[in-house]
């Protein structure tokens, strides 16, 4: 093989790589031919040679591998068809002659909707929030075409799925969404987060409503020959469902305990909705702030409750260690009337039996000893207030 460690594998005949690949393991024949084990793979089945079976060559070497398959002719692959061109003049862009399949992307059989809708803001006229979204779209489309041609110049990094233009769906949701926004901020509210998903929060009365302006989504139950993309932004949406062709408006904030949806017909379109929904939108921001209020008002009793029950508890907690103290000077007392009697024994027994010394120290200094530490048990030491004042230091 010296002879083709200097060739790249494309430069080798499709006879010979099909000789070299059942003669040495790909892993290794990669090295040699300046690529490595899965991009000889790829070149093998581009240029349809068969390769080795996994486990090959572990049965090799035990002489049980399964006999070359012969080499097939090679068959160039088929071309698509091409699209159909449309009649001149008519300014519709050609239609595929396959059918596309039922993934979020394929158009169903779409309600008409006046896409030039004189009482909507115009796509030169955007509200501002809008008009980013239009800037964020031209952004991602000129990152995917830079990756993809960084991509190109990579053997193995292939290309990613170009993305396409805003279609007319797309567009007729951000001019409903810019009239929308700018009714809203006509009515004294204001625009918060404003997501190209159609995710908005709404500020009125200092409150925040969060709502989805977006289409309403459904089954395919049929699909248009030659159908093209509903939206330029698949991803947004489910895999699996297309747009019934009808915008949604829905709250995702629960006002008074329930959320607010609005579905355009085929008789009653958006921009004839849209006051309606002006209207609840701003109407929800005073309702936000009285059930804000209210919260904050059961909030405040809570802790104050929580408050009176923690000052409760620690009163009985300090009950409890009076009391205690209380049986503890009791006990004493007791403790103090039969450790004197048992001095006035030992007092006795000393005129008796004489006075002697222990460790140095006579009888009669040890019975002082043992009658003052009786006298400290005395709860009444400092009379009956400084009794109860003892017993009361918390």
């Amino acid at each position: 093989m010296d002879d083709i460690v200097t060739r790249p594998a494309e430069k080798i005949s499709r006879e010979e790589l099909y000789e070299l690949v059942w003669q040495t393991p790909m892993s290794k024949l990669g090295t040699q031919l300046a690529t490595n084990g899965p991009g000889l793979a790829a070149l093998c089945r581009k240029r349809q040679i068969p390769t080795p079976p996994l486990g090959y060559w572990q049965k090799k070497a035990v002489g049980r591998a399964p006999e070359m398959p012969p080499l097939p002719s090679f068959e160039p692959p088929q071309k698509t068809s091409p699209s159909i061109k449309p009649a001149r003049g008519s300014g519709r862009p050609p239609v595929p002659a396959s059918v596309p399949s039922r993934d979020a992307e394929s158009v169903a059989e779409l309600p008409p909707f006046d896409e030039d809708d004189e009482s909507l803001d115009h796509m030169r006229a955007l509200h501002p929030k809008v008009k980013a979204w239009v800037a964020e779209h031209r952004q991602l489309q000129e990152s995917r075409r830079a990756e993809n041609r960084q991509r190109s110049r990579d053997f193995w990094g292939g290309s990613l799925p170009h993305i396409s233009d805003l279609t007319a769906r797309d567009r007729y949701r951000f001019r409903v969404t810019s009239t929308l926004f700018r009714a809203i901020e006509k009515q004294g509210g204001q625009i918060g987060e404003a997501k190209l998903t159609g995710k908005v929060t709404f500020l009125v009365s200092e409150q925040e409503l969060k709502c989805v302006i977006a289409e309403k989504m459904s089954r395919a139950t049929k699909i248009m020959e030659g159908a093209g993309k509903w939206t330029a932004l698949p991803h947004h949406h489910q895999t699996g469902l297309v747009s019934s062709g009808f915008l949604r408006v829905r709250f995702d904030t629960y006002v008074n305990g329930r959320s607010r949806d609005w579905i355009e017909t085929p008789k009653k379109k958006m921009a004839i909705i849209l006051p309606d929904i002006v209207s609840a939108i701003i109407a929800a921001g005073p309702l936000l702030a009285e059930e804000a209020r209210e919260r904050a008002e059961w909030h405040r009793r809570y802790e104050q409750e929580q408050a009176e029950r923690r000052d409760r508890q620690r009163q009985l907690e300090i009950d409890h260690r009076r009391w205690c103290r209380f049986q503890e000077h009791a006990n004493n007392w007791r403790e103090r009337d039969r450790l004197m009697a048992f001095i006035d024994e030992l007092r006795h027994r000393l005129q008796t039996q004489g006075d002697t010394a222990i460790e140095g120290r006579p009888l009669s200094e040890w019975i002082v000893w043992a009658e003052e530490r009786t006298h400290a048990l005395d709860p009444f030491q400092n009379g009956l207030k400084g009794f109860f004042e003892a017993i009361n230091f918390d």
